[in-house]
């Protein structure tokens, strides 16, 4: 459970079928459009969107954490609208790329697709793009399959590249 990065909590709300039941994270996103409308241009600052909600949060509310629990909230948050906007849009970008990218082979595809599953689909219902590194390994791996395209790679060798490039080795 833990290398899964999953909670008890998680785990109970997934069993019972609540998971996408936003109620319990109603407050904290009514939080969040708040500080959205208040801050549109530039928003509040990388961090202060905890703080503030931290500050915002009663005592009545059942929901956990102190973050927005939508990765587009939490952009928006930090960066205002339209610097955030663009950040998404570049993001969704680089994501989406490879799949579009001819060149690009399809072990390359299916890894870039099983690491957006991992790093950003679950940042749409809960978490923060800080605290998952998967969200950053999956962006480097799509930026990596369109760098590397028209090279033919097996899916275990791209994995591999990708982890040793991590680790500050350089490849040729």
């Amino acid at each position: 459970v833990e290398s899964l990065n999953l909670s008890g909590r998680a785990l109970v709300k997934l069993q019972q079928l609540e998971f996408l039941n936003y109620e319990s994270r109603s407050s904290i996103l009514q939080n969040a459009l708040s500080v959205i409308w208040e801050h549109p241009l530039i928003g509040v600052g990388i961090g202060r969107d905890r703080i503030i909600l931290a500050e915002m949060k009663n005592d009545m509310d059942n929901a956990f954490g102190n973050y927005a629990h939508n990765i587009v909230f939490e952009i928006w948050m930090q960066f205002g609208v339209i610097l955030g906007t663009l950040f998404i849009l570049i993001m969704l970008w680089i994501y989406l790329r490879p799949f579009f990218d001819k060149n690009v082979s399809a072990a390359a595809r299916a890894v870039c697709l099983i690491l957006i599953a991992v790093g950003l689909f679950p940042l749409l219902v809960s978490g923060s793009y800080f605290t998952r590194p998967q969200f950053f390994f999956a962006l480097g791996a799509c930026v990596a399959a369109v760098r590397r395209s028209g090279q033919q790679v097996a899916a275990r060798d791209y994995i591999g590249n990708i982890l040793r490039r991590g680790r500050g080795k350089a490849l040729r």
